[in-house]
């Protein structure tokens, strides 16, 4: 069983009502969106980077088993 953590911060934890989940069997990134955007609607109105195991992805990435994962608003430096 491919058992992953996903963490949602900011708004996203209005959003979705919820500050964690566990998903089973993900495969990769993309198919994550995926199953977030089916499990709440509003999040395919969203902007958000992900993070896996603390590092920022930015394309198509594979997900293992016991990774952490983070859904982060958009945010600014200054």
């Amino acid at each position: 069983m491919n058992k992953i953590s996903i963490e949602f911060f900011g708004m996203l934890v209005e959003i979705t009502g919820k500050k964690n989940i566990m998903l089973e069997n993900i495969g990769d990134t993309e198919n994550l969106k995926l199953q977030i955007n089916d499990l709440f609607p509003a999040m395919k109105k969203q902007t958000y980077m992900l993070a896996l195991n603390n590092k920022l992805i930015t394309n198509k990435t594979t997900i293992l088993h016991n990774c952490n994962v983070a859904c982060m608003p958009p945010f600014a430096g200054g």
